[in-house]
């Protein structure tokens, strides 16, 4: 059985991650988890700032892999149950948090590789980095070698997840409509 503590840092992270707002998340089908939604240049990273109307269409298509995949993981954890060993759960969550941890990266990377419009610029930024942080904290569950690791995993993916979303600012300066939740997402 799963020690009450490390039983209650994984309750806290699904909870966590329930309550979030999401990344910016817009409904409908996308693309395979992990895929980076496209295998084509960056709009705007040859030449040229993104209009508006790109850049709200690039986000939307950049952002969907990460969310789906995010919406995996705490699928995954929502059907632990509480007599979950924790070695069951590192074995149902991990190969989950390594999916979300590429697909954060490559979001990252897509935000980071963009033109995006002058106005749209800071927030883009605190986006791509918000990104990259989520790809290390997912990446540290993937990894994650023992039940000590893996505790100490979830609390960081807790924290950098508890953590104020950026993501508000870019929808709105691009004038997408308010968050969705990632559990609401359609993948």
């Amino acid at each position: 059985m799963v020690r009450s503590n490390g039983w209650r840092t994984l309750a806290l992270v699904v909870a966590g991650v329930l309550a979030l707002a999401g990344c910016g998340v817009s409904g409908g089908e996308h693309g395979a988890p992990g895929s980076s939604g496209g295998e084509h240049a960056a709009p705007g990273s040859s030449g040229g700032e993104l209009s508006i109307e790109e850049a709200r269409t690039h986000y939307e298509e950049i952002v969907a892999p990460a969310n789906c995949t995010s919406a995996a993981f705490i699928q995954g954890a929502a059907a632990l149950q509480a007599s979950t060993t924790l070695a069951d759960a590192e074995a149902a969550l991990q190969p989950l948090a390594s999916e979300a941890a590429d697909a954060s990266e490559t979001f990252g990377s897509a935000m980071d590789a963009a033109s995006w419009p002058d106005e749209a610029q800071p927030a883009a930024t605190t986006v791509a980095e918000r990104a990259h942080q989520e790809a290390d904290a997912y990446r540290a569950v993937a990894d994650a070698t023992d039940d000590e690791s893996f505790r100490a995993a979830l609390d960081a993916l807790q924290e950098v997840l508890d953590a104020p979303r950026p993501s508000g600012q870019m929808r709105a300066v691009l004038g997408l409509e308010g968050s969705q939740r990632v559990q609401d997402v359609a993948c």
